[in-house]
């Protein structure tokens, strides 16, 4: 199931690389989309030590808010929810160390 449409344009980019990679779309361009959701989620919270990842935070606020919106819309594909829940689910282990 691809992203619906009318979704808010500040997660337009996450959505769009989620429907990416369950198309029938160029290796090339899977690997692009594959590439862009791991660096949001890297921004988030992994490939990094839970204290750089606190130190950032503020500093980055775009990912965090983006994947909450990405919850809170009704319009969101429940593979775009799974992906927004799975990126949270690893922040709150990264801050509970």
């Amino acid at each position: 199931m691809a992203a619906k449409t009318g979704a808010q344009p500040g997660f337009a980019p996450v959505l769009a690389a989620l429907a990416t990679m369950q198309s029938n779309a160029l290796r090339s361009e899977k690997g692009q989309a594959h590439e862009f959701l791991e660096q949001f989620q890297k921004s988030v919270h992994l490939g990094e030590s839970c204290s750089t990842h606190l130190a950032k935070s503020a500093s980055q606020p775009e990912a965090w808010t983006t994947t909450h919106a990405i919850l809170q819309n009704s319009d969101s594909a429940i593979e775009a929810r799974l992906f927004a829940a799975t990126t949270l689910k690893g922040k709150v282990k990264c801050d509970s160390k």
